[in-house]
């Protein structure tokens, strides 16, 4: 694996971070249980698995949403854009983002906190097959049974072109640090 800097701007990198191999291979990607915030650590990164992009999720999507926009839904107004064809709702990639992600890593969410410079790069296609790159930006302590972390996130076609990226921050479970007991003369242990 190799690492980013973590001031390197988010546009001027590439999706080239870690061997799907290497991933696969992590002890992580065996992993059985969520992860906890203390099993993160600054600089750690996981390829997901790919899905296709399909009509049937374009169009469902359409309807789900109501953003029956042509350019994701009729060919022949497609053919005449700047894409040249039909192409993927841009908040589709975000959401095909976060269902991608959700298991590489697993980990034990509590909450969503925000989504940072989200921004859109290139076109998804129909038939496009996508994957994401995550990697710990940043980890915060929340109390003594969380942690705030700041993912950095890349949608990555088959053409291996960053079509998507931004930064998640999510709150994560922590295993419980324990309060300081006082013993009899005020004193406290722990």
């Amino acid at each position: 694996m190799t690492s980013v800097p973590s001031d390197t701007p988010i546009s001027d990198q590439h999706a080239e971070f870690v061997d799907p191999q290497d991933a696969l291979s992590s002890p992580i990607a065996k992993q059985t249980e969520p992860l906890l915030f203390q099993d993160l650590h600054l600089g750690d990164q996981w390829w997901s698995q790919e899905r296709e992009v399909t009509d049937v999720d374009i169009v469902d999507f359409a309807e789900l949403t109501g953003d029956h926009d042509p350019l994701h839904l009729d060919a022949s107004y497609a053919e005449d854009s700047p894409f040249g064809r039909r192409i993927a709702h841009g908040l589709l990639g975000l959401s095909y983002m976060a269902g991608l992600s959700s298991c590489a890593p697993r980990v034990k969410t509590v909450a969503l906190m925000g989504v940072e410079q989200w921004n859109f790069l290139q076109p998804i296609y129909i038939g496009d097959r996508i994957r994401v790159h995550t990697s710990v930006e940043s980890l915060t302590p929340h109390g003594r049974n969380h942690g705030i972390v700041r993912w950095r996130r890349q949608v990555v076609n088959d053409r291996e072109q960053v079509v998507q990226e931004g930064i998640l921050v999510t709150m994560v479970a922590a295993r419980t640090i324990p309060r300081r007991v006082a013993k009899a003369g005020g004193e406290a242990l722990g």
